[in-house]
């Protein structure tokens, strides 16, 4: 049948005034989704039509068994229709297949079911570097001034500690990931949230930094979450704070050394005491 003709059953389906119930669909780009339609015991001369979008475009067509699915260039290739219930899946679903669907039944009555569906694109781990990767976080599409890093990330911050260390106990490192919708960023410790943001701009990455003092012993972990998947990736202070390794061995290399020279100390008393005691015992 011609595609001109599919066109005007795709048109001609009546419409029918019932309760609308949304199915919220969320998946990663590229996945492959079924859109259900709950329907059994599909006769030969039962319709099913697929709309897309607000405007209800036609994307597929059931009728007398035979199906029709390329009629928006958006899902070409990609639609399959089930024969036996109506339901539509959609392979290698791309972000511009988020939106609304709608499904119409004709049977003995009209049967309609509204679809949801939000297409993520599928989350980086979260990299973790020194501050002075933060002009990788700033928009290359703005002339306005760029607001400071405190300003931007610690918005939604929780403070890390109440004592203040001298900056040079300060280690300071910056995580960031590729943004997308609905991405967010945190950091934690000990799973507790620290800090956390999102950004609407999702022309530049989602970075956040965070500030610990290089005597903290606690885990932390940089993490990004969208609404279906989490990647996250352990921080190291020995790797990103070098001053860490530094100061310890200050530390140890001045403890060391008092300990050489009291033990040095020790066995030179205890050898001219050995001495003294060899001497008086010859000349008694």
């Amino acid at each position: 049948m011609k595609a001109s003709v599919w066109f005007v059953i795709c048109a001609a389906v009546v419409r029918a005034a019932v309760k609308d119930e949304v199915e919220t669909v969320e998946v990663t780009e590229g996945a492959t989704v079924t859109l259900r339609t709950d329907w059994t015991g599909m006769k030969k001369d039962d319709v099913v039509q697929w709309e897309f979008g607000f405007t209800d475009t036609c994307i597929a067509v059931l009728i007398n068994m035979n199906s029709v699915t390329h009629y928006d260039e958006r899902f070409r290739d990609r639609l399959q229709l089930d024969t036996l219930t109506g339901s539509l899946t959609i392979s290698n679903i791309r972000i511009t297949h988020s939106g609304h669907y709608k499904v119409l039944i004709s049977s003995e009555e009209i049967s309609i079911k509204h679809f949801s569906v939000t297409v993520y694109t599928p989350l980086s781990e979260p990299t973790i570097t020194d501050l002075s990767d933060i002009s990788k976080c700033q928009s290359p599409h703005t002339n306005t001034p760029q607001p400071s890093v405190d300003q931007s990330m610690q918005s939604q911050s929780t403070p890390l500690s109440a004592d203040r260390s001298p900056a040079s106990y300060q280690c300071k490192v910056l995580c960031s990931v590729t943004n997308g919708p609905k991405v967010s960023l945190s950091w934690i410790r000990n799973r507790h949230t620290l800090k956390q943001r999102n950004n609407l701009d999702l022309s530049v990455p989602l970075c956040l930094h965070l500030e610990i003092n290089i005597q903290d012993n606690h885990i932390y972990s940089c993490v990004a979450t969208n609404p279906i998947s989490n990647h996250s990736t352990q921080f190291s202070i020995i790797q990103f704070c070098p001053q860490t390794g530094l100061s310890s061995v200050h530390c140890c290399g001045s403890i060391e050394i008092v300990v050489r020279l009291v033990l040095s100390a020790v066995v030179v008393l205890a050898t001219l005491a050995l001495l003294v005691y060899h001497f008086r015992s010859s000349f008694q």
